[in-house]
């Protein structure tokens, strides 16, 4: 991989649209599909869903016999993963004091006996661990654990121990023990072995091998400040507010949380994009109340399809999207709706500016002195986009 196929300084890279990596680094040729009798469910932390190293994505373009659900609150509510999960002999891999062996697991299996599903959370062990106490469907399994046969070939992430692996390093042992013999699912960690070939390619060619503490050193004494950064796309930043029409995840209905309610701003020109989405299952009872919408916006609420399609001619391929958080961005992404590759979420920003966590939008603007702006947009959609702008024209002119 030389550094000629390397795109110019500032264009995005172009992005395989199966495994999501870019194009340089794309793994989709060692991608060999496994059927298996076991069911593999992979319930991914929501912050691990954007790590460009993870590995789970791997795993679920090769194993056809698979599914993945990414959330950290209301999946007890979620009526596709509760069916996963109550299926019979379904097991949580996690090393907690009563887990089984997968070993003596796969010795206890008979003939005739229900396939067993695999339940894998892909994650911190600090996220797996805020999953489990905020998921009483995951953390009442029954649990399995095994021993790795040898280190992880992670290289290029520190495990926490040497018994920690990858997720697909994980799956692929675990399949191998419960479905005879390690050496049938090696071809399930082709495509991890070759993205970690490629990265320390990549380090070694392009950075000339330094440590990955020292590029990020470097990476950030180079980086232009925030309030640079701001003024010098100001014509480029979109900021955006979505309101969702969520059911409280002890309710037992099983509705998942929808987007409902869409405001974006762009501050350098003043122009807006607002979509009141008509529900595609029941209106909760606090929609209503949360949004400061009354009913009649949402029985002539819009399509997804026309919403997408309007929001589609709106973007620019030079957008910068700017969010308070992941909330928006989570929920755009389940509906398959476009969005900016380049993204500033300001909440984490003001995070770092601050030292400490800022506290709501409202809390922000007043501990900089900037006045309640008035609203860009209906309800509280409306309100919360035109706080966006007003923080990020403010952290872009700083006193």
């Amino acid at each position: 991989m030389s550094t000629a196929t390397e795109p110019a300084l500032g264009v995005p890279r172009e992005e395989c649209p199966a495994c999501r990596r870019p194009r340089v680094v794309c793994y989709c040729a060692h991608i060999v599909p496994i059927e298996t009798r076991t069911r593999v469910v992979m319930v991914q932390h929501r912050k691990e869903r954007d790590m460009p190293i993870g590995t789970l994505r791997m795993a679920e373009l090769a194993l056809p016999n698979s599914a993945v659900y990414v959330g950290v609150d209301g999946l007890d509510a979620d009526a596709r993963l509760q069916a996963e999960l109550t299926r019979p002999n379904t097991y949580l891999l996690f090393p907690g004091p009563d887990a089984v062996d997968v070993n003596d697991l796969a010795a206890q299996q008979r003939e005739g006996d229900a396939p067993l599903t695999l339940v894998v959370v892909d994650g911190t062990w600090w996220q797996a661990r805020s999953l489990l106490r905020k998921t009483q469907s995951l953390a009442a399994l029954p649990q399995v654990r095994f021993t790795p046969p040898r280190p992880s070939d992670y290289r290029i992430r520190k495990e926490p121990a040497d018994h920690c692996v990858s997720t697909v390093e994980a799956i692929a042992y675990l399949l191998g023990a419960i479905e005879g013999g390690y050496s049938r699912f090696e071809p399930l960690l082709a495509p991890f072995r070759a993205m970690v070939d490629a990265q320390l390619h990549y380090v070694a060619e392009r950075r000339g091998g330094p440590s990955r503490h020292a590029a990020s050193r470097e990476k950030r004494a180079a980086r232009p400040t925030l309030d640079a950064r701001l003024r010098a796309r100001m014509d480029d930043l979109v900021c955006i507010h979505a309101e969702a029409n969520a059911w409280p995840t002890a309710d037992g209905k099983g509705h998942d949380a929808e987007l409902i309610h869409w405001c974006a701003v762009r501050p350098g020109s003043g122009e807006r994009f607002e979509s009141v989405l008509a529900p595609r299952q029941p209106l909760s009872p606090a929609t209503l109340r949360h949004t400061l919408l009354d009913e009649a916006w949402f029985e002539r609420g819009d399509s997804l399809a026309a919403m997408t399609a309007r929001w589609q001619a709106f973007l620019r391929p030079t957008d910068l999207l700017v969010t308070w958080g992941g909330f928006a961005v989570g929920l755009a992404s389940q509906d398959g709706i476009p969005l900016p590759a380049e993204r500033l979420d300001l909440r984490h920003a003001t995070t770092r500016l601050a030292g400490a966590r800022p506290g709501g939008q409202e809390a922000w603007l007043a501990k900089r002195g900037v006045p309640e702006p008035p609203a860009m947009g209906t309800g509280r959609a409306g309100e919360r986009v035109a706080q966006l702008v007003a923080i990020a024209r403010d952290l872009a002119n700083p006193p």
